[in-house]
């Protein structure tokens, strides 16, 4: 469906494979519903192995513990590195104090006329 309508939206792909799920009769289905009945019955096995031993065996016959990579934990204290901020937020955070003293604006009308501000601004002046 993404392959014939590149520029498609996914919640707009998901609601158009809804109504296609909809529109299917029961024998159309029965594929989808064994795969899903297949994988119950993979997921039922895996539980059951997990709460017997503590970690289930893969298709490939290793255990799914050797799967996991401990993820790095920083010292307790750490500061970590602030985000850059977008360009539009430093534009807003240097300008909407501005507008609001000369029009006097409340900020949140203020932020509005910054917001169409940016928008008429060209890519050199950004």
């Amino acid at each position: 469906m993404k392959a014939e309508n590149p520029d498609l939206k996914i919640t707009d792909g998901a609601k158009l494979n809804g109504a296609a799920w909809a529109k299917m009769d029961e024998e159309a289905r029965k594929p989808f519903e064994k795969m899903k009945d297949l994988d119950q019955e993979r997921f039922n096995r895996q539980q059951e192995e997990i709460d017997e031993k503590g970690y289930f065996t893969l298709e490939d016959g290793s255990k799914s513990c050797d799967q996991i990579q401990k993820k790095f934990k920083y010292p307790k204290g750490t500061r970590m590195p602030e985000k850059p901020q977008q360009s539009y937020a430093i534009y807003c955070n240097e300008n909407i104090s501005k507008i609001m003293e000369k029009q006097s604006l409340s900020k949140n009308e203020a932020q509005s006329v910054c917001s169409q501000v940016w928008e008429k601004l060209t890519d050199k002046q950004k």
